[in-house]
């Protein structure tokens, strides 16, 4: 239905624009950060802030391998079919 594209808005505009060579940010859009633990699958906010981008340093140094970093997205407009990061 749609082309290769993430981010949807319901109104068919995209935030990416992504292809087999290249991903182009489109439009940034507001998330949260949440971490699911492996051992256990508690799901647990990394901050209280909203982001537009996040210094993915930091976030990892919170992490263990299996971890998963989970993106929240804060307004229904958009989906994110991909939320969840898998941490090697």
């Amino acid at each position: 239905m749609y082309p290769a594209r993430f981010g949807y808005r319901r109104t068919d505009r995209c935030t990416a624009d992504l292809s087999p060579d290249n991903s182009l940010p489109v439009q940034k859009i507001k998330f949260k950060v949440a971490l699911r633990d492996k051992s256990t699958g508690t799901l647990t906010m990394f901050s209280n802030e909203t982001y537009k981008q996040v210094d993915i340093r930091k976030v990892l140094a919170r992490c263990k391998k299996g971890d998963h970093i989970v993106l929240i997205t804060m307004e229904d407009a958009y989906s994110l079919p991909h939320n969840e990061i898998l941490v090697n």
